[in-house]
């Protein structure tokens, strides 16, 4: 049940009488500074141990109408304040657009973690090393992108979360200005695998955690934020590639390193000028939480199901150009099918965003596991010799994929609520993470043993169907309120 109370004149509004809070002048005026997040106002006050804005005059342009201030209160206590200012430059810009932006620019920057497959050839050729131990470089990337998610939110939530942006992108910048500068096998090890996958999972982490902090279509601003991380190996590599074709490998690396550490200055203006803080997370419990088990239970199952439902898009990540090859595919249609696949993990997340907030996050991804299990058993049932039905299946199979990145962020937030999801979602992750370094190694292993991709596909569809039965098996949580579904 919610509670809204108008700061003003106006009459206030209950949705339950034994709610009824009339705060003084006096006791608004007890106000102390507090982080601010989009959606947040600058000032705030306590009334009955609750933070709510401040009452503040702000000088209307001529002609615009007086602003307007409103408090949300939740049934379990937990508040959020709006500043509602017809005034876009007051609310809009500011509470809205900055932090989604710095949320954007940041995500992009880290996204670049996938473009990896670009560089690993030219690597290959460089080094003179097999392509199999060269991966590892990749693993360790995603090892510490995952540890940073599970440990990370503590500096997010501890210190202001526009400065561990900042240096996110300063330690992503100095990890590839070193790989890039020392050109060596141990280099790509430190710092691209290590250096620059810890600043990938900080980042992502605020990111995400900034898009949970906004209070109206929350889905789709996920949606948004999580599909910037997939803007530069989609929109991007044919200009990497050719750098990399006309400058090298180390020298694209370094020049990539210099441009991520310059763009901590942007970063950091539009989160700060947005007043985004994540906030210290609360160990509260919903209702759909404690009617499954207790928190620990919840989060195996839903570890267990991430990992499921995004192994079969990291195989034909990694795998694109190999299961096109095995198809009968031409160089040139492995080319498009690794664009096609990253154009749909790209489509996915946006697509996700929106329909998590019309049907719900468990429908989605639900209907991503079971459309990514039917794909890849039509694909192993029908396509053999079919290139092009292999490049459209896994362009499928990426936008189940990406749905699945922004929806498991989407139903977490509704299942344990946002102000938990810092501690929680880092802890879900890892299930994303621990896929990540399995899956590779999984279809190379069956490819090598077998010298073919129908196993290996026939497992993953397997896999994505057990993973759409854990998500049916998960709580559903309770339907927004109407506040939270509007724009």
């Amino acid at each position: 049940m919610n509670m809204i109370c108008q700061v003003g004149n106006t009459p206030a509004r209950f949705a339950s009488a034994q709610h009824r809070i009339a705060p003084s002048r006096k006791t608004l005026l007890r106000h102390k500074r507090r982080p601010t997040s989009p959606i947040f106002s600058k000032t705030e006050a306590t009334i009955n141990g609750a933070h709510v804005p401040r009452k503040t005059r702000i000088a209307p342009r001529r002609g615009s109408k007086p602003n307007k201030e409103r408090v949300v209160v939740s049934s379990v206590g937990h508040l959020h304040a709006a500043n509602i200012s017809e005034d876009p430059e007051v609310h809009g810009v500011q509470t809205v657009v900055l932090p989604v932006l710095g949320a954007i620019l940041l995500n992009a920057c880290m996204g670049s973690l996938y473009t990896w497959s670009i560089f690993l050839p030219a690597l290959e050729a460089t080094l003179s090393m097999p392509r199999g131990v060269l991966s590892l470089v990749f693993s360790v990337a995603m090892f510490c992108f995952s540890g940073t998610m599970f440990i990370g939110t503590g500096l997010h939530a501890k210190y202001p979360t526009p400065l561990v942006a900042a240096l996110a992108l300063i330690l992503a910048g100095s990890g590839l200005i070193v790989t890039g500068s020392i050109g060596t096998f141990p280099a790509l090890v430190v710092g691209f695998g290590g250096m620059f996958g810890t600043a990938v999972g900080l980042g992502y982490g605020i990111a995400v955690g900034t898009a949970n902090l906004t209070k109206v279509r929350k889905g789709l601003v996920t949606g948004i934020c999580v599909a910037a991380f997939a803007i530069i190996p989609v929109f991007l590599a044919p200009i990497l590639k050719s750098y990399v074709a006309s400058s090298g490998v180390f020298a694209t690396i370094r020049s990539l390193g210099t441009f991520f550490a310059a763009m901590s200055l942007p970063v950091y203006a539009c989160l700060s000028g947005g007043g985004v803080q994540i906030p210290i997370p609360t160990p509260t419990v919903s209702n759909e939480t404690a009617n499954s088990g207790g928190e620990f239970g919840l989060l195996l199952k839903l570890w267990v199901a991430f990992g499921t439902g995004t192994l079969a898009g990291l195989i034909a990540i990694t795998h694109a150009t190999g299961i096109t090859q095995t198809f009968g595919g031409s160089v040139a249609q492995m080319a498009l099918t690794v664009q096609s696949l990253a154009l749909g993990n790209w489509a996915g997340r946006l697509a996700a965003g929106y329909f998590a907030d019309n049907v719900g996050p468990k429908n989605v991804l639900l209907a991503a596991a079971l459309s990514t299990a039917a794909a890849l058993g039509g694909l192993c049932a029908f396509g053999e010799g079919n290139a092009i039905a292999a490049t459209a299946v896994l362009t499928l199979v990426g936008a189940g994929f990406g749905a699945a990145l922004t929806s498991y962020a989407a139903l977490t937030s509704k299942l344990f609520g946002p102000t938990t999801f810092g501690r929680v979602y880092g802890k879900v992750f890892t299930g994303y993470g621990f896929a990540g370094i399995v899956a590779p190694y999984l279809a190379g292993a069956l490819y090598v043993k077998f010298e073919s991709y129908f196993l290996t596909l026939l497992i993953a569809a397997g896999i994505s169907l057990f993973s759409a039965v854990l998500v049916y098996t998960l709580p559903t949580p309770a339907a927004p309120a109407l506040d939270e579904k509007s724009s």
